[in-house]
């Protein structure tokens, strides 16, 4: 429905715009950052690492592992495969993104601004995630539509299991 123009926005990631570029190739798209808080100055973006790569403590073969892996972050072959063909964004500070991907490019401008935090649902209450997903499927399967109320029984659930009701 965003691809095609029928909605303003998605809650996304940067995963998505391979999709949204097949359906519409010139669409302009951006990522902006979400509050977690009632202070803006607190709003950051979430992001994290998505994959690593590592060398096993087991391998028989460390030094010829981690002789490829400094090969890919100090040479411009590698270094040319990892921000232009992989068009990673790149977790060390001698590096800048070079991808085309354009909600990449936000999230690397808001890493370079330091505006960048941790998920926000890592610091829900215990149990919150789990029960809510339940509520919400609730919502969406009884087909009655009452918002109001589920937003009730959510904050009723965080009040529960923070301790605060």
């Amino acid at each position: 429905m965003f691809a095609q123009g029928k909605q303003a926005m998605i809650f996304e990631g940067i995963w998505a715009y391979d999709t949204i570029a097949q359906i519409a190739p010139d669409m302009e798209v951006g990522l902006f950052a979400l509050p977690i808080t009632d202070d803006a100055a607190n709003t950051k973006m979430a992001a994290d690492v998505n994959g690593t790569w590592h060398v096993s403590n087991t391998s028989k073969h460390a030094d010829v592992a981690k002789d490829i892996l400094n090969w890919i972050v100090t040479s411009d072959a590698g270094r040319n495969f990892l921000l232009k063909e992989c068009q990673v964004i790149p977790a060390m500070k001698d590096m800048q993104f070079e991808g085309s991907n354009p909600l990449s490019k936000d999230v690397a401008q808001y890493i370079s601004e330091n505006k960048t935090g941790l998920w926000s649902w890592p610091l829900w209450p215990d149990g919150f995630y789990n029960e809510s997903g339940k509520k919400l499927q609730e919502y969406i399967s009884d087909g009655s539509g009452d918002v109001d109320a589920t937003l009730q029984s959510l904050d009723d659930l965080w009040g529960k299991l923070a301790g605060t009701n």
